[in-house]
């Protein structure tokens, strides 16, 4: 008797922690794509941070030089940009393919 009633409750519990499942793998490949911009992110302000202290040291050094500052250096600090951006690419596509369910099982 009460191992039919265990079964019986174990098999209408079924569903909801497939649910449950479901929605938490979800989450954590949806964070997984969030979190990977967001490293990106970081490494591209630390990067812009370096840059940006170099190009001001190169343009004290031309400046006390006598030459006018280069435009050059304002290109190679915002060089690291293209990190974050890539990296919206790629968390971009891998949102599609969470929203795709044909792709993502």
């Amino acid at each position: 008797m009460s191992q039919d009633f265990l079964v019986s409750t174990f098999a209408d519990a079924m569903p909801i922690l497939f649910a449950a499942a479901d929605t938490i793998w979800r989450f954590l490949g949806e964070a997984g794509s969030v979190l990977s911009l967001g490293m990106a992110a970081l490494g591209s302000a630390i990067g812009i941070g370096i840059a940006g202290q170099a190009a001001a040291g190169a343009w004290a050094k031309e400046a006390r030089a006598g030459r006018a500052p280069s435009f050059t250096y304002i290109i190679l600090v915002c060089m690291p940009i293209s990190q974050t951006l890539y990296a919206m690419i790629v968390m971009n596509n891998m949102r599609s393919v969470f929203n795709n369910m044909e792709v993502a099982v």
